[in-house]
């Protein structure tokens, strides 16, 4: 439900939203389904037409990576206020 306030101002680049740089975005409150359960995992596997070890899955949540990894996800947990731009090769330039 946080989600439009969240991609206005905490993933907003250049006048972009997250939305401009991925095909599709899944919401588990759109979707109905919730983590840790692992439909929703599958659901996206089907949805996307993807595999998960070919797949990097992010959360804050332990349980979450939990079952991600149990369906053969590669998972990171990143710690709270770590700048994880590093798992996209993105240089971290400070003024």
């Amino acid at each position: 439900i946080h989600w439009d306030w969240s991609e206005k101002t905490c993933f907003s680049y250049k006048g972009h939203h997250a939305s401009d740089f991925f095909n599709h975005i899944y919401l588990s409150y759109r979707l109905h389904l919730l983590k840790p359960d692992a439909e929703i995992f599958e659901y996206v596997l089907q949805d996307a037409d993807i595999r998960p070890e070919e797949t990097l899955f992010i959360d804050d949540a332990v349980p979450n990576c939990r079952t991600a990894e149990s369906l053969g996800f590669h998972t990171y947990t990143p710690q709270p206020r770590e700048d994880w731009s590093h798992l996209f090769g993105i240089m971290n330039h400070k003024s």
